[in-house]
């Protein structure tokens, strides 16, 4: 068993040298002795800002100054250890602060010669030629959330990632800028995993975890919930996440104004972009320009000679600034207070005024700690602050970063408004809004003016104009909440003997015309933001709701797609059109699936009654029976489950991440959680919208082939998928990834060996989806080769999203090209070729819309000139306008999951917190030295618990066999000696010894004491249990290998001055433990 050398637990007072005595060291966090000349006081934050006042006496050494900060880089799993210790444990900083400034220079030689921190950012024109010639790079910079001081950059076609290593080399940038990147001599690369140059934190162990965050791979196939419940296939297969909001009405937002004025500003720069042009060129030619050189050859050469090694490079400036600049969100921490003669007096007078004594703390361990002046804040917090409020650090702030100079190690941030209360739910979802720029204001006048006034009913044109379905039996299928019903299903047997199946989609292309103030709002919102209890809507409330939605037993616009099937449920033909519908009911996936099941029948009033007593079946509209309904479901349901195994058999690939769903009380506290389980019925919505959205996608492809707006997901990640394969193979577990069907049978035929093990199902699930990249809208005028047009999970050459415009504006965009294709068949054509859905006859001849595209019609100028007409009145984007349009959209989206992750945390940590924490049994995912990464399966998340330096607790650490084993140290050490030495053991382990009854750790509720996480004594008094059994303790010697049991406590902490977060101990037990 390997321990900690005795003679580094001697007295702390030993490293605390007199000033004087400068043959002494200090002894640093790591272990490393260092010259007394470089101590300073974590107290004394003087490099704060070199420029001023402060400039002259910030003593940075030089362009290689001061920048491995605790506050930037440290790992540990207390927020506040993190970011007010002044040093970190991987690195020193130089920069002297107090006392403890370099003694050999005075004042005078610092006044002339001042320092600089980082090195100034290349000229503008010295990196366009940089670009041009290929010496230079065009990236997107991504910080590693456990280590900020590593970055990665991807350069395309460059089959790995590229080290941005150190803060020094990220060079003031942060996540989300685009940077120009320089590569290092092949020299000062790093080694991959298991090499013995510097690596990142989830590079020094085993297993498989991502250093960077993973990209949330959110592709939906074709609809979601209100509170996106239904994980429909293509959510499933690109993105696995960790998983806040209040009542509709519950809008925390103190300073409306201050709101307004940032999503203003955060979307200025995007919209702008939408109405030039010349910004794409310049983005095309860069792209083309990184490609085409000699250097990006050389960097592919060295790639494979070198094939161990990571290429590093560093920052030389930044192209584009992230949006994140200006949605920061945080809690101040103050460093001195007027008449505060506690808080480092020394520094507040010698080296900065009060106007630098505030620091912002982001709740985004990505970003850095930044200034604030005390003077630029609102005046609420001001008053605050110089009353000395003690709820001040704890309140929740949204602010922006206004400029970083080189001469400073933090940026200066200005503060927008307050928040509330960091432990408050409304806090933090408005937090999060705000942090992902979501427009959750009310809609103004002017975009209201666009709206047909309620009551409204269809003009006489349109039953004219559009088919007039309303004979037909058609329902909904959607979450029993939902109030924005955008599609609709129907089938009816031919006399011909084919079934015709349609999807009719709400027409909302009919009330949002190009171009209006309504356009244009939903344009920069371009998606409905879901939360747990509520919706940001992308349009007003009266179109989502009443003149869009497909409510039963009202006539509706909508756009339908009806298919031909033959015995074999194989499509012969279809048909697209503007169509009206009156929907017969609104059924739940819950009402489907008790029909699917069999566990419905019809009583002798012809009425529908469920065998189940909490499912109630709602009203039936017109002149239609229950039992045609019941049988038009299962029919359907049969034909989805064939068309879902020809998919898969035709390789297509599924990936079911788990996710939770909350039990709410009446104020909206989660009361309890469970794993959301998908049903037959949400495959059959499923399957049907991912065949509308490939019929769409082909159909405009073949009109409009350089300007229709597709979806493409890319292959995976080469690297990745083969450390997959390895660590599958390592562990006795068969998996195939040569193609997506061959990673969905491998992965099926696992899951059905693990079929009474669903934790073990949801970690190949979620390795699995590691390696998947991000699905992206894109326009086919900005990718010529067709053949990257495809859809990877889906196994599917042409790819949109048609099904949900009232919820995303990319389906807006679709559904106006399909409709310029229907109006330029018709004018080659004639509006008689559109064909008879009614009575069940077909049209022979549609050139632009039917399953056959005629090219040669495209291509000829009769065709064109129809075509261009058509595009031009229904304001089809260009090119290059849609590709700007598609990256918009894209990050829109993004940010709308992240907002839904981010809301299911929030909601994850109030169940922990009323519940005083849970115990659950976990999986060892990734395992090092320093940290092993867990999947608790109660939460269906991924943990990490660091267990370097920590006080009384001994690692041993086996690299051949990936093991880790845990025990308690049986010498102990004062208080005196742990103080500032390492982590408690308490914040490792929640500690028990097996010698008392566990009857007695649990009251009468079953819930736990209030638990103090600054408590050096541990959690072994406190009461616990969740609602599940309680796992046994794990016994020290506690053994640590992949996938492997753990029992660990799940515990909320944060909140009062910390960001929400969930914490994980393990739960081990040891006759030691007194």
């Amino acid at each position: 068993m390997c321990t900690p050398d005795k003679d580094k637990y001697r007295d702390i007072s030993a490293a605390k040298l007199k000033r004087k005595d400068s043959s002494k060291s200090l002894l640093l966090s790591n272990g490393d002795l260092k010259p007394e000349k470089f101590k300073y006081s974590p107290k004394t934050k003087t490099d704060i800002l070199c420029n001023g006042k402060s400039k002259q006496d910030c003593d940075c050494s030089g362009i290689h100054g001061s920048y491995h900060l605790a506050d930037e880089a440290s790992t540990s799993t207390s927020f506040k250890e993190e970011n007010s210790s002044f040093y970190s444990r991987q690195h020193l900083s130089p920069i002297c602060t107090g006392k403890g400034r370099y003694m050999q220079k005075n004042k005078s030689e610092k006044a002339n010669f001042p320092r600089t921190c980082f090195r100034p950012h290349w000229p503008s024109f010295e990196i366009e030629k940089a670009l041009e010639e290929g010496e230079a790079f065009r990236c997107t910079i991504r910080v590693n959330a456990h280590f900020r001081a590593e970055g990665y950059v991807t350069i395309e076609g460059v089959p790995i990632d590229v080290l941005i290593d150190g803060l020094e080399a990220q060079n003031r940038s942060i996540e989300g800028d685009v940077v120009a990147v320089i590569i290092n001599n092949v020299s000062k690369w790093t080694r991959l995993k298991g090499g013995t140059a510097k690596q990142s934190c989830s590079d020094q162990g085993n297993g498989l975890d991502d250093t960077c965050r993973i990209e949330l791979l959110d592709t939906e196939a074709g609809r979601s919930s209100d509170e996106e419940q239904t994980c429909t296939q293509e959510q499933r297969t690109e993105g696995a996440s960790e998983s806040i909001t209040a009542s509709e009405d519950a809008q925390v937002v103190s300073d409306a104004s201050s709101l307004v004025e940032h999503l203003s500003l955060v979307e200025e720069t995007k919209m702008t972009h939408l109405q030039k042009g010349s910004v794409q060129s310049d983005l095309a030619d860069d792209s083309l320009s990184n490609i085409s050189h000699k250097a990006y050859q050389r960097l592919i050469r060295n790639i494979a000679l070198h094939p161990d090694k990571r290429p590093t490079g560093k920052v030389v400036g930044i192209l584009e600034k992230s949006d994140r600049r200006q949605s920061v969100v945080g809690f101040l921490e103050v460093y001195s207070r007027p008449g505060n003669k506690c808080r480092s007096e020394i520094s507040k007078s010698q080296f900065f005024d009060e106007s630098y004594a505030i620091f912002l703390v982001p709740c985004d361990t990505k970003l850095p700690k930044m200034v604030i002046h005390v003077d630029a804040l609102p005046s609420n917090l001001r008053d605050r602050y110089y009353a000395g409020d003690t709820t001040f650090e704890s309140e929740l702030v949204a602010a922006c970063i206004k400029c970083w100079e080189a001469e400073s190690n933090y940026p200066v941030a200005e503060i927008s408004h307050s928040l509330g209360q960091g432990g408050e739910i409304e806090a933090n979802l408005a937090a999060i809004l705000f942090e992902h720029a979501v427009h959750s204001a009310e809609f103004p006048p002017s975009v209201l003016k666009c709206i047909p006034d309620l009551p409204w009913t269809i003009p006489v044109d349109e039953y004219m104009n559009r088919k007039d379905l309303t004979c037909f039996r058609v329902f909904t299928i959607d979450p029993p909440t939902a109030r924005d019903l955008d599609d609709a299903l129907s089938i009816q047997r031919l006399a011909n003997g084919l079934l015709r199946v349609g999807v009719h989609i709400a027409d909302v292309s009919y009330f949002v015309h190009p171009e209006t103030e309504l356009d244009k709002e939903a344009q920069l919102r371009s998606t409905s933001v879901y939360l747990i209890q509520s919706v940001v809507p992308m349009l007003p409330r009266p179109l989502c709701e009443e003149l869009c939605s497909l409510n039963p037993g009202v006539d509706r616009l909508t756009l339908s797609i009806m298919w031909d099937l033959d015995e074999n449920w194989q499509v012969v033909d279809h048909w697209i059109g503007r169509t009206i519908i009156n929907s017969c009911c609104k059924l739940s996936y819950d009402h489907a699936q008790n029909i699917i099941s069999g566990k419905s029948s019809l009583n002798s009033d012809g009425m529908i009654e469920s065998q189940t007593q909490d499912i109630d079946f709602p009203k039936l509209y017109g002149n239609f029976k229950w039992a045609d309904v019941v049988d038009d479901i299962k029919t359907l349901h049969e034909i989805a489950r064939r068309r879902r195994d020809a998919r898969f058999e035709a390789g297509a690939l599924s990936l079911q991440n788990s996710r939770l769903i909350f039990d709410l009380n009446e104020d909206g506290i989660p009361n309890g959680s469970s794993v959301y389980e998908h049903q037959d019925s949400n495959f059959l919505v499923e399957e049907f919208m991912l065949l509308a959205n490939m019929t769409a996608a082909k159909v405009i492809a073949g009109a409009f082939p350089d300007c229709a707006l597709l979806r493409r997901h890319p292959e995976p990640n080469t690297r990745k998928l083969k450390e997959l394969e390895d660590f599958c193979s390592k562990n006795g577990l068969e998996i195939s990834a040569v193609s997506s069907g061959a990673l969905h049978e491998s992965l099926h035929k696992l899951c059905e060996d693990h079929r009474e093990d669903p934790a073990m199902q949801s970690i190949l699930m979620l390795y699995a989806t590691k390696p998947m990249q991000l699905a992206k809208y894109f326009s086919t005028g900005e990718i010529r080769n067709e053949q990257e047009w495809a859809h990877y999970a889906l196994a599917t050459p042409f790819y949109t999203h048609f099904t949900s415009p009232i919820r995303r504006y990319p389906d807006i965009v679709v559904h106006r090209t399909l409709l310029a294709a229907i109006e330029a068949e018709n004018v080659l054509l004639g509006p008689s070729n559109e064909g008879n859905p009614v009575d069940g006859s077909t049209s022979p001849v549609r050139c632009f819309t039917g399953p056959c595209l005629d090219k040669l019609t495209v291509q000829s100028c009769d065709g064109q000139r129809a075509l261009a007409s058509a595009a031009l009145k229904h304001k089809v984007p260009g090119s290059q306008d849609l590709a700007l349009l598609a990256e918009h959209c894209n990050r829109r989206k993004l940010a709308s999951r992240n907002v839904r992750d981010a809301s299911d945390k929030v909601y994850l940590w109030a169940m922990l917190k009323k519940k005083k924490g849970i115990f659950s049994e976990a999986r060892v995912l990734a395992l090092g030295p320093k940290f092993v990464s867990l999947y608790v399966n109660e939460i269906a998340m991924e943990r990490r618990v660091y267990y370097e330096d920590t006080d009384g607790l001994g690692i041993e650490w086996c690299s051949n066999t990936c093991t880790a084993i845990l025990d308690l140290l049986h010498f102990k050490t004062s208080r005196k000696e742990r103080q500032g030495r390492g982590r408690p053991l308490a914040e490792v382990a929640y500690l028990v010894n097996p010698a008392y009854c566990m009857d007695d750790l649990v009251d009468k509720d079953n819930q736990l004491a209030e638990t103090d996480l600054d408590d050096e004594r541990g959690l072994e008094n406190e009461e616990c249990c969740g609602e599940n059994k309680m796992p046994e303790p794990a016994v020290l010697p506690l053994t640590l290998r992949l996938l492997a049991p753990v029992p660990t406590y799940v515990f909320a902490t944060g909140g009062n001055g910390r960001p929400l977060d969930i914490g994980v101990r393990l739960y081990v037990s040891s006759y030691f433990q007194q």
